[in-house]
């Protein structure tokens, strides 16, 4: 008797997990997702923009024309130096007129002994280009010899200058001022955001 029930109960479970396995009914139909995407974003407050960006417009716009140059064959020194450091020599006079650098907001909310580190490596990044790189484009680059390979200028570690620039800049200026600057809680926390003025920075409140 209790052989019979104990197979009858086996019998049970088995059935009870067959049945589960069934999926004759699991089809689901996802709702259809149309997402549209607007052309351009705004910020706006009766009208008038609420966001001044221009700062970080003409600093996007220098860094763009120093890649290239730095991916160009042709460079002076002088003329980068002043870029970086300056805001000058830029073909859209726009930039050499916004009053904007990329050198002095290069790790610019880091400590005084960062700030000079880093900017160091991107001064010597150009020098590195003009002095090693250029001279150097008409030879086959090797371990230690700077050159060409394919379509690519090399120093003399095999890395693309203009990639080393371009990308620090990243992290040294954007990553920088987003993340230690406007979302520090020096800016988040404290700083007006009710008072308007359509005259002052485009009508945006000081956060």
């Amino acid at each position: 008797m209790k052989t019979k029930n104990y197979l009858f109960f086996l019998g049970a479970i088995l059935l009870l997990g067959f049945s589960a396995c069934d999926t004759s009914n699991d089809t689901v139909t996802p709702p259809p997702c149309t997402v549209t995407a607007p052309a351009d974003f705004t910020f706006e407050v009766d009208g008038s923009s609420t966001v001044s960006f221009g700062g970080q417009t003409a600093r996007l716009s220098m860094a763009e024309e120093m890649l290239t140059i730095l991916n160009g064959g042709t460079a002076d020194l002088a003329t980068l130096n002043s870029m970086y450091a300056d805001g000058l020599g830029f073909s859209d006079v726009s930039l050499d007129s916004s009053g904007k650098k990329l050198r002095n907001k290069t790790a610019g909310y880091q400590t005084s002994v960062v700030q000079d580190y880093v900017r160091g490596q991107f001064d010597d990044m150009l020098a590195d280009y003009v002095n090693n790189v250029i001279p150097n484009l008409n030879n086959q680059a090797a371990p230690g010899v700077p050159g060409m390979v394919g379509n690519r200028e090399l120093n003399a570690k095999g890395m693309e200058v203009d990639q080393l620039f371009a990308k620090g800049l990243i992290g040294a200026v954007t990553l920088d001022q987003v993340v230690n600057g406007y979302l520090s809680a020096g800016k988040l926390g404290t700083a007006d955001n009710t008072t308007r003025d359509v005259n002052v920075d485009a009508n945006s409140t000081k956060m």
